[in-house]
Formats: structure tokens, sequence, C-alpha cells
């Protein structure tokens, strides 16, 4: 499965971009540095559809590959929608 995302700018505030419709996340591992991300919201929910629970997800970052697991999806308690997603890159050999 293939994701996109884009890296967030620092000054770009997590309700800004809910209100986009921008998912803000991260990815992080042991052998990158970690990188904030934004997602669209849209593109997310379908490919969380589409995978199961501890699937790898090819995650495009500016035109990088990265093979990466969900490690934390959180939603708004209330209605339900992601507010921010962890994503993991294992080391692999």
């Amino acid at each position: 499965m293939r994701l996109s995302a884009k890296i967030r700018g620092k000054k770009k505030k997590t309700n800004v971009l809910l209100k986009e419709g921008k998912v803000p996340g991260v990815l992080y591992g042991p052998e990158i540095e970690n990188l904030s991300l934004e997602i669209d919201e849209k593109k997310l929910e379908k490919t969380l559809k589409k995978i199961k629970e501890e699937s790898f997800i090819n995650l495009e970052i500016n035109g990088k590959n990265f093979l990466v697991v969900i490690k934390e999806i959180q939603r708004d308690p209330i209605k339900g929608k992601i507010i921010h997603i962890d994503f993991y890159k294992p080391p692999l050999k």
C-alpha cells in the first residue's frame, strides 16, 4: 500500500492543519531522523480501510520512499476523526 505525505513546516499549527483537511503525523525509527508530517485526511482514511492492522505501508515523502508501520493513531473522542498518526520505520536488513 502506498501513501503520500509532506514534511510539515514548524510554523503550521495542528488545529490549522486539521481545518485544512490534513492530519499531522510523525515518522521515526532507529536509522532516521524524526520527521514532522502532514497527510491528506481523505487519502489516509482510504488507505487505512484497505490495510490490515500491522501491515507495511510504502510512505512517500518528497520523492523518498520509506517502508513503515503505523505505531499509533489518535482520534478525536467525540467526532472519531484522526487527529495525529505515528509511523515507525523499523530497521530492515
